[in-house]
C-alpha cells in the first residue's frame, strides 16, 4: 500500500469576499396597549456589515426619545418603542444593504387602547 499524507492549510477569506445582507431572524409582528413598551428584533448578517434603514409604514423613521435602534454583538439589532402612542401602530420594515446587495422585512405592530380585560 502506498503511503498517502493530506495536508489542509486553512485560508482566511480573501479581502474582496462580500456576501449580500442576509436575516437570521425576521421582525415579528407585535401587539401591545397604548402606553408600553415594544421591541422589534431581528439578526442580520453580510460581508461587508450592512447598514439598516428603518421604515414606518413607507416612511423613514423619525428619531425621537421614544425610539431608539440598539445594535449587540456581531449581528443583534433591536428597535424599542417606549411609551407607545395610537400612531405607532403600522407596518414596520428595517432594509439592510451592503455592497453586495439588499434585503428587507417588516412586521405590524397593533396597539389596543385603554385598559385589557381578562376572561
Amino acid at each position: 500500500m502506498p503511503n498517502s499524507k493530506l495536508t489542509v492549510v486553512q485560508h482566511a477569506p480573501a479581502e474582496d469576499t462580500t456576501l449580500r445582507p442576509m436575516f437570521k431572524r425576521l421582525l415579528a409582528n407585535a401587539e401591545c396597549q397604548e402606553g408600553q413598551h415594544v421591541c422589534f428584533e431581528i439578526r442580520v448578517s453580510g460581508i461587508p456589515k450592512p447598514t439598516l434603514k428603518w421604515e414606518k409604514d413607507g416612511q423613514p423613521l423619525s428619531a425621537s426619545p421614544n425610539i431608539e435602534v440598539v445594535h449587540e454583538g456581531l449581528d443583534y439589532y433591536a428597535l424599542h418603542i417606549r411609551d407607545t402612542l395610537p400612531e405607532d401602530s403600522g407596518y414596520y420594515r428595517v432594509t439592510a444593504t451592503n455592497s453586495a446587495g439588499s434585503t428587507s422585512c417588516q412586521a405590524y405592530l397593533k396597539l389596543y387602547r385603554g385598559e385589557l380585560t381578562r376572561l
